[in-house]
């Protein structure tokens, strides 16, 4: 073990993190007691990679940490994109549409227009539908092609 490694643990927050120690198939090629690291039996988790030993209770150990510290908020969806918000919106409108038509015995191809256009609007965040606005969105939002 380097310096540099424990000079790096030291700055870890142990209550947030698993130290793994892989290629515990090969043996122990140090002492992890030598890191003298407080709760270092919840801290230091051996496994082997190749073998997969360990793995699945390393899965077992990060779910049970996750459950007992992570608060989930439930308080709807959230959407992070403005094209989405707008998408949904737009798929939204065009269902009520599509159900006023409904209501009123209107011709079944002026329902199916508003459902193609609310299938359309979702289409652009699944990325079954592809507009030039969108393409626009994209390289003004990202560098592709520099």
């Amino acid at each position: 073990l380097l310096a540099d490694d424990l000079d790096f643990l030291s700055t870890l927050n142990l209550s947030k993190t698993i130290i793994c120690l892989n290629k515990n198939d090969l043996g122990p090629a140090w002492n992890p007691k030598s890191l003298m690291l407080p709760n270092s039996n919840e801290s230091i988790f051996p496994l082997s990679a190749l073998k997969g030993d360990g793995i699945e209770n390393l899965k077992k150990l990060m779910a049970e940490w996750v459950k007992n510290n992570v608060k989930i908020e439930n308080s709807g969806i959230k959407i992070t994109k403005l094209r989405h918000k707008e998408a949904i919106s737009g798929a939204g409108k065009e269902l009520s549409k599509a159900a006023e038509a409904l209501n009123r015995q209107n011709p079944v191809e002026l329902i199916a227009h508003h459902l193609k256009k609310a299938h359309e609007n979702l289409g652009v965040i699944t990325g079954s539908h592809v507009s030039e606005d969108l393409l626009d969105a994209i390289f003004k939002e990202f560098c592709i092609g520099k």
